[in-house]
């Protein structure tokens, strides 16, 4: 049977059998590391709960965009406000359920002809998230398609799009601008 030393010599100071192996933890570590890991375990905890809800998609009700809506598309332009670009004047009349868009689009000559002379489109497929147009596809008479994205608020309405012919094949892109005409 191992004797208890209460010396300098005792085991607990890293001692045996008159041999020094090495410090020996502490009682005083063993408490340090314990309040460490709860320490890491509670953040662990905050942090996976604030990645949870922001991966459960805490979005902000859909604003509803529904109505008719006037403005202007600038092709080959990225400038939203249309300076020094062409333009085309457009009308969109949006239903809405829920988040999901659809509805008519209208084109007539700016100082450039509508794309492809497609006057009329449907739109077949949008969706809003919160203030953003995400993914809205007008269909046109001739298989081309155009993709709008952007930003509303109550009244207004801007973005960018892109039109594709056969194969995903980019034929035009651009930027928008609308406003709400039925109010």
């Amino acid at each position: 049977m191992s004797r208890i030393l209460l010396d300098d010599r005792s085991p607990a100071a890293g001692w045996q059998d008159g041999k020094f192996l090495g410090a020996a933890p502490r009682v005083r570590f063993r408490v340090t590391d314990a309040i460490t890991s709860a320490i890491l375990l509670a953040v662990s905890a905050v942090v996976g709960l604030f990645l949870q809800s922001c991966s459960a998609g805490q979005t902000q009700p859909a604003l509803n965009i529904g109505g008719n809506w006037s403005g202007r598309i600038y092709p080959g332009c990225r400038s939203q406000g249309g300076v020094n670009c062409y333009e085309r004047l457009v009308t969109f009349a949006f239903d809405q359920q829920g988040p999901g868009v659809s509805g008519s689009y209208t084109c007539a000559f700016g100082n450039v002809n509508c794309m492809g002379d497609n006057n009329s489109g449907q739109i077949v497929d949008g969706k809003m998230e919160g203030a953003y147009l995400s993914d809205l596809r007008i269909v046109f008479p001739d298989a081309t398609n155009c993709l709008y994205q952007g930003q509303f608020t109550a009244s207004d309405g801007t973005g960018a799009y892109m039109c594709f012919a056969g194969a995903g094949r980019i034929v035009e892109q651009g930027g928008w601008h609308i406003k709400r005409s039925d109010q």
